[in-house]
């Protein structure tokens, strides 16, 4: 059996170290794995036609989903060791989810090591996530930040 470290009040909205505790776990049975892409230059409107974000540069990217999706981690790329800056928002809930950006080049997971949320987070029904991503690096950077979790 896997055993969950505690969860502290202190911390914000998600973690590297801490993972989802085992009541929240329970609540997913059997649901299928699921994966959406949260940010990607290429799916951009409003001019941006390159796979790549400028010097630092800023976009946004949004997704919806169906009902019944859940995210648990998060995971990010960048092709400059400078990374980038992420801010999350979730329209149905007019909230954020941090109130400070996550940095990618020392907080947002890898595939290695995803990027956990501190709870399970349900996605609204008709709702919108929309990500804000800023290019750190001083020269073009491609990023992409994946949502991975389970559906019903």
């Amino acid at each position: 059996m896997i055993h969950f470290r505690p969860q502290l009040s202190y911390r914000g909205f998600a973690s590297r170290i801490y993972l989802p505790s085992d009541a929240d776990l329970e609540c997913l049975g059997s649901k299928m794995p699921y994966a959406f892409v949260l940010f990607d230059p290429t799916m951009l409107s409003g001019g941006l036609t390159t796979s790549t974000l400028g010097p630092q540069q800023t976009a946004r990217g949004y997704s919806s989903q169906e009902d019944g999706c859940y995210v648990t981690h998060l995971v990010g790329s960048s092709s400059q060791a400078a990374g980038f800056v992420l801010q999350v928002y979730d329209t149905e809930r007019q909230e954020l989810w941090t109130p400070q950006p996550i940095v990618f080049n020392n907080i947002l997971g890898s595939a290695q090591e995803p990027f956990w949320l501190k709870k399970i987070y349900k996605l609204p029904v008709n709702g919108q996530l929309q990500a804000r991503v800023t290019n750190l690096a001083t020269a073009p950077n491609s990023i992409q930040v994946v949502a991975w979790g389970i559906r019903d």
